[in-house]
């Protein structure tokens, strides 16, 4: 009668993994076709992000160039 039980609470475990698995899953998607990804915007979105970072570099640079300027005199 143990054995029933046990085995019993493992398919609970198992459907209930399977049934959240699934919900995300479906969850996941967003029902449009990825193959109508415009590729000119997404190389657009990275330009753009290299070009921030890259301001912010510089930015930093030039702020350590400054603190070093004034630590020498």
């Amino acid at each position: 009668m143990k054995l029933n039980t046990i085995a019993g609470e493992k398919w609970w475990k198992i459907g209930a993994a399977a049934f959240l698995s699934v919900g995300l899953l479906a969850a996941c998607g967003d029902g449009e076709d990825q193959d109508n990804v415009d590729e000119e915007e997404i190389q657009d979105n990275v330009d753009d992000a290299e070009n921030e970072v890259d301001q912010e570099m510089d930015a930093e640079q030039e702020e350590d160039q400054m603190d070093e300027e004034e630590d020498a005199e």
